[in-house]
């Protein structure tokens, strides 16, 4: 049994009409106890089940811009971004509910390090309604219960929508799109084949054109990524349309704050994002950059800087290398830190084409004797024991420490107990944890662990009726097809349904024309099944084998029951000790019927 699961309850409810053919028929029933946890590998079908207690941000915007906001959330999804602004980490969040919509969230100021939680990684976090909050049409949370990081990455990454349609219409607030995006939040999405037509004296916003004729506006946030600032994405912006038409990233923004200012348009946060025509693919586009492998660091006066070669790490998670680096600012001659400014050129795109651009703030080296650091920094963090909760029952909220101070490197310390972030726990799951404690202040991350213990038992949720789509209303040897239940997969095959509520999983005889009996079975895992139910009976036949239940962590089903044959109604439990994944219940040469 999986420690700390949930456990829930799947009952099967199916009815139509057959006639005389299975007036007789007996009622069956079954039920599905799954100590539930989150899967090994990512798994949509995971957050998508309402027993896990996950909405999808889709819903949350909704909620938000309805007025409809919920006391508390829980969601998931993809890092698509992050930047620091004010000493702290804010980072896009984007996901896909289980109708196909994606929808994206700002955690603004929650302190998401990077370092902890990349993006293209999976994470799941907790927050207060109240928390939740427009800015300027912009969907965002201003502090979190909990973040946890689910996956290092998502196998799925986030795709960037080609979405010039959104302007087909105008970007004024009077446009067609313009309210429908609020509830899209900042999904990430491209525009290929522009040109760009105009840019403002402030140096701030910028113009272009679709490839269709739609004008689109451009924001440069002045809180780019590091100390990239609005200056160098214009500049940049200039260079690139320079050579023609080009391709530009960002994020959905139906900025709204006055008439005079209300537009739907593209946030670019990132120089990176600024790309040949033919670079549309996230393969080609840079997320950030990094020093080589042992790189020199740390010179003393005079010395030759030694850095050659410079790593690129794409949105896709790959990894390149550029061409014709260029290190500057720096001085070899003066004591101190430097953060390296780093102009290079890489090929991508279906055409194999150069681009150029620069990285700016990336890395440090220091000259004399290590340099002389000045700025304060945090050297590292502990937890407190006054008023530190430790025990915790099943479905208790979280409470932050009472103090958690950082040390910094000359000796000063204060208390950052609400701007840390806890992870590496589950209120719903009974257990011991050791809570991850970190900080981070001018991209330096400490950290610190204690330990809590959560007691008690996990409540059953409630139960999941499948409706009368599960079986096909034809009489037919060779009916089958799906059902879905709670984002659950089921496959039906020789599985028949009628008036009263009842499924007959039909025999397995040839002169029905296939010796295949009918059965019902789970395609998508449910983790952690430790017992199945049946409520069932047999038509009346001589020599019969009444049915099986199989089951196993893998479609191979490597384990089974035999189900007792029963012409009257019958209930059995199946215990499985190990736990599993998937459950096949099939019919043996008798109808198996099945009770609502």
């Amino acid at each position: 049994m999986k420690k700390g699961a949930r456990i829930f309850i799947i009952s099967l409810a199916v009815c139509t009409s057959l006639g005389a053919l299975v007036a007789t028929a007996k009622m069956s029933e079954f039920m599905i106890k799954a100590f539930n946890s989150r899967p090994d590998n990512l798994s949509c079908s995971y957050y998508f089940n309402s027993d896990n207690g996950f909405t999808p941000i889709s819903q949350i915007n909704e909620d938000l811009f309805n007025n409809s906001k919920e006391s508390l959330y829980k969601t998931w999804g993809t890092v698509t971004e992050q930047w620091e602004y004010d000493g702290k980490t804010n980072t896009y969040v984007q996901s896909t509910d289980r109708y196909g919509n994606s929808a994206a969230i700002c955690l603004y100021g929650c302190n998401t390090p990077a370092s902890l939680y990349p993006v293209g990684s999976v994470i799941e976090f907790e927050f207060s309604g109240t928390n939740l909050k427009s800015y300027n049409n912009l969907p965002e949370i201003t502090a979190l219960n909990s973040v946890t990081k689910a996956y290092d990455k998502n196998p799925s990454p986030v795709q960037s929508l080609k979405a010039d349609a959104y302007w087909s219409d105008g970007y004024t607030s009077s446009s067609t799109y313009f309210d429908a995006c609020k509830e899209l939040g900042p999904i990430r999405v491209r525009l290929e084949g522009v040109t760009l037509t105009s840019q403002s004296n402030d140096m701030k916003n910028a113009t272009v054109q679709t490839s269709n004729g739609y004008d689109v506006p451009l924001y440069f946030a002045n809180v780019g990524l590091g100390a990239e600032t609005s200056s160098y994405i214009d500049s940049t912006l200039q260079n690139v349309a320079a050579a023609g038409a080009f391709t530009i990233y960002g994020y959905l923004n139906p900025f709204f704050r006055s008439s005079a200012n209300n537009a739907l348009q593209l946030l670019v946060r990132n120089t990176f994002d600024i790309v040949p025509v033919s670079f549309t693919r996230d393969s080609d586009i840079v997320q950030s950059v990094s020093l080589p492998d042992n790189a020199k660091t740390n010179y003393e006066l005079n010395e030759t800087f030694d850095i050659s070669g410079l790593n690129l790490n794409m949105r896709d998670g790959s990894q390149r290398q550029a061409y014709f680096v260029e290190y500057t600012g720096y001085d070899m001659a003066n004591a101190g830190t430097y953060s390296l400014i780093a102009n290079y050129a890489y090929y991508g795109g279906t055409n194999n084409t150069l681009a150029a651009n620069t990285a700016r703030q990336f890395a440090q080296i220091t000259v004399g004797n290590g340099g002389t650091v000045s700025e304060k920094l945090p050297t590292s963090l502990e937890v407190q024991s006054s008023g530190l909760k430790t025990e915790y029952n099943v479905g208790d909220s979280f409470e932050y420490p009472t103090y958690v101070f950082v040390t910094y490197n000359d000796e000063s310390s204060k208390n950052v107990n609400n701007q840390c972030s806890y992870s590496n726990y589950n209120l719903s799951s009974p257990g011991t944890y050791n809570v991850l404690v970190t900080y981070t202040e001018s991209g330096v991350t400490v950290s610190t662990t204690y330990e809590i213990t959560v007691s008690g038992s996990v409540p059953a949720n409630d139960t999941i009726t499948f409706n009368s789509s599960i079986t096909s209303d034809e009489y037919s040897t060779g009916n089958y097809g799906t059902s879905y239940s709670n984002g659950y997969e089921f496959i039906y095959y020789r599985t028949t349904r009628y008036s009263g509520g009842v499924a007959n999983l039909l025999p397995a005889v040839c002169n029905y024309g296939d010796p295949m009996g009918g059965s019902i079975a789970n395609t998508t895992p449910i983790q952690g099944i430790n017992s199945v139910t049946i409520k069932y009976s047999n038509t009346s036949k001589s020599g019969v084998t009444a049915g099986k239940l199989s089951y196993g962590d893998s479609n191979t089903l490597d384990g089974s029951f035999a189900i007792p044959y029963s012409t009257s109604e019958n209930t059995v439990t199946f215990d499985i000790t190990d736990g599993a994944s998937f459950i096949k219940i099939e019919s043996g040469n008798t109808t198996l019927s099945l009770k609502e």
